[in-house]
């Protein structure tokens, strides 16, 4: 399983965006294994904020044709 890894940032209209952060994948014993492209930011008194997960789901990919 591949997962994204994302963080609520507030936009200008006061609404929260999600901002990706990283991946995360899954190992062969259903441990997590992450993948952050950046250091996640902290708020106001140092701590680190909230770092949510969603499931990436793949595309179904088309039946090809055999001839």
């Amino acid at each position: 399983m591949l997962y994204s890894l994302y963080i609520l940032k507030p936009g200008k209209d006061g609404k929260s965006r999600p901002r990706e952060v990283g991946i995360a994948t899954t190992n062969s014993d259903a441990s997590l294994c992450l993948h952050f492209d950046l250091a996640i930011p902290t708020d106001g008194e140092g701590n680190q904020v909230k770092v949510f997960m969603r499931e990436i789901e793949q595309k179904s990919q088309p039946a090809q044709a055999v001839a």
